[in-house]
């Protein structure tokens, strides 16, 4: 966020403070970008352990208080940053990182990079990407003309559906299955990861409200459950099968079904230790 500089006596906030306040209403009231969304790209974020400089903001994230409460000091100061500059009365200045944030990050994975701790991976929707079938050289597109603005976060927060509003639906009790799934293979997962599964399908672009959401259960084996399982020692008594078949069963998806059966091969002709390879659409 920055730093005191106590021979010019005054803070040097970095690009990234500077951008936060901007966009903090509630501290900066007097802002010209409180309607407009932010995302933050941390580029190659895992050259060192993410939860070494991202802890305070995935606290400050997690203590946020509901959207319709965060113009109440009180509700929101346990997720406020506080910039460290010496006051004589008061308080030092604060930051509030609101929902019009978004933060996104890119990852290698070799020797020179860290992998993700299960605090981190459990606050996150994990996107990999699988080796290419094809190499393919520059695509050479024309440019056009395209009338490029901003996206308002009152047109965002329209967007946002509910998750209480999905409770009872049929995809709970599945989502209670893979629960139950995870819990065999030691790697539990409670009401955060859960609530966080359900605010994804509630989400999830759809025609109508009574669309299959399997798609949308299979993206979060995927993206939340797969990486989870990163290390765990696969023999002929601890295989991923019962994760497979909910997979090509429950959820419908041949393709992941076969991504996962594959990846465990590869561990069983390895180290044994699993490693989740990714999945390669065609569609």
């Amino acid at each position: 966020m920055g730093f005191y500089n106590y021979l010019e006596k005054r803070f040097r906030p970095t690009d990234m403070a500077r951008a936060l306040f901007q966009m903090d209403k509630e501290n900066n009231p007097e802002t010209e970008f409180s309607d407009h969304l932010m995302m933050v790209l941390l580029d190659e974020m895992n050259l060192a352990r993410v939860e070494y400089y991202f802890s305070d903001f995935l606290s400050r994230l997690e203590n946020r208080p509901s959207p319709d409460r965060v113009n109440i000091p009180e509700e929101r100061k346990d997720a406020e940053l506080e910039l460290e500059i010496p006051v004589t009365t008061g308080q030092s200045p604060r930051i509030f990182p609101g929902y019009n944030l978004l933060f996104v990050g890119t990852m290698n994975e070799d020797e020179s990079t860290q992998t993700l701790s299960e605090k981190v991976i459990d606050r996150a929707n994990v996107l990999r990407f699988a080796a290419p079938k094809k190499i393919m050289g520059d695509i050479s597109q024309e440019e056009e003309n395209i009338d490029f603005h901003y996206l308002r976060y009152t047109d965002w927060k329209q967007w946002i559906r509910e998750s209480s509003n999905y409770g009872e639906r049929e995809f709970v009790t599945k989502i209670e299955k893979m629960a139950e799934i995870m819990k065999k293979y030691e790697r539990p997962f409670g009401y955060r990861l859960g609530n966080a599964i359900l605010s994804y399908v509630a989400n999830y672009p759809r025609h109508t409200e009574d669309e299959n959401l399997n798609e949308a259960l299979a993206d979060q084996v995927e993206m939340r459950l797969l990486p989870k399982l990163r290390g765990i020692e696969l023999d002929q008594s601890n295989t991923l099968s019962e994760l497979i078949q909910f997979v090509e069963n429950d959820l419908d998806d041949p393709v992941l079904s076969e991504a996962i059966n594959k990846s465990e091969q590869i561990a069983h002709d390895s180290t044994g230790q699993f490693r989740w390879l990714g999945v390669n659409r065609d569609d």
